[in-house]
């Protein structure tokens, strides 16, 4: 469920995030927890990976800037780009904080000694 919901858009996969945590948090099955919090585990993993490879792309574009001697207009349009690649940078640093988060939490409220074996707990 995991694999499927990553690659939907952001308002599906939140819906499914939350639903894949509460199952975390909630379930009285030591095994569906255990997978729920693999499954956010993968989130997590999934988008620091692609806020690494944005922090990539901009630090590509600003030395790229930094070399050329573009006219007005194309400067005009990096700046552009840059700006909105340094937003979503700035969305993913969140989205990737919130599930840095919410993983140390459930890691933490685990009490099952099997779960927190599987962890590294």
């Amino acid at each position: 469920y995991g694999k499927y919901l990553l690659k939907q858009d952001d308002s599906i996969s939140n819906k499914g995030l939350d639903y894949i945590s509460n199952i975390a948090m909630n379930s009285p099955t030591w095994y569906m927890r255990l997978s729920s919090i693999m499954v956010v585990g993968e989130f997590y993993s999934h988008y620091k990976d692609k806020k690494d490879d944005m922090a990539k792309k901009l630090t590509l574009l600003k030395n790229y800037q930094s070399k050329d001697k573009p006219d007005e207009a194309t400067k005009a349009e990096r700046q552009k780009q840059l700006e909105l690649l340094e937003k979503e940078k700035a969305a993913l640093d969140s989205k990737t904080e919130e599930l840095k988060t919410m993983l140390l939490s459930l890691k933490e409220c685990e009490t099952d000694k099997r779960v927190k074996q599987y962890l590294g707990n």
